[in-house]
């Protein structure tokens, strides 16, 4: 493929049967950005990538649907999907599929707060105590020495069920709930500070402190 200043690149896969990737039934989204018009380049670039996604899906039988969109910044410059949606149904996936993409959310999340702190508008060694002083962090918790670089890394030490259980689950909760809920924070036993443990609620925390 020809090399081009890509903006955004990302694929959605859903490996489930009969659903892909559970497509959602609300309301229609948006419809999307016209295109600008491609050059050679990147219509060869487009070409290319289709023929690589129809190839490898071959490969890949449980593969139930894949969707892929590629941005520059002049706009959208790819956005298609292959497979089933519905595969009992015998639904196609159409590039307007709504994907539940669960954690892929993180690696962006992380690649926003990087930037952040290479711009020197965030500090990745901001301490949990320095970016919530007003909140009542259990002493076992070491909110003085847990930082944003150990929430994004999954080595925090931290359970925090009540913020997880709201937004992973019930879908009940606003900025002011959430932030109180910091102070239920508890220390995870078997996944102490510095340990690897992986799960959500770093970034939950992480993105609650920055917002």
């Amino acid at each position: 493929m020809d090399k081009i200043g890509l903006k955004t690149s990302c694929a959605l896969v859903g490996p489930r049967r009969g659903l892909a990737a559970w497509p959602t039934t609300g309301p229609a989204d948006p419809a999307p950005a016209a295109r600008h018009a491609l050059t050679e380049t990147e219509r060869r670039f487009a070409a290319d990538l289709d023929a690589f996604i129809v190839s490898t899906l071959a490969r890949f039988e449980t593969v139930p649907a894949l969707s892929v969109a590629v941005s520059t910044s002049a706009g959208p410059l790819y956005a298609d999907a292959h497979g089933r949606a519905d595969i009992e149904a015998g639904i196609p996936a159409t590039a307007d599929t709504r994907f539940y993409i669960a954690s892929s959310t993180k690696s962006f999340v992380g690649l926003t707060l990087a930037l952040l702190d290479a711009r020197g508008e965030i500090d990745l060694d901001w301490t949990l105590a320095e970016l919530a002083p007003e909140i009542a962090f259990r002493p076992e918790l070491r909110a003085g020495e847990v930082t944003l670089r150990h929430l994004i890394s999954h080595s925090h030490g931290l359970r925090g069920r009540p913020i997880e259980f709201r937004l992973a689950y019930t879908g009940e909760h606003d900025p002011e709930t959430l932030w109180r809920l910091l102070e239920r924070l508890e220390p995870r036993a078997h996944a102490p500070l510095g340990a690897f443990r992986y799960g959500n609620i770093g970034y939950h925390v992480a993105t609650l402190l920055v917002e």
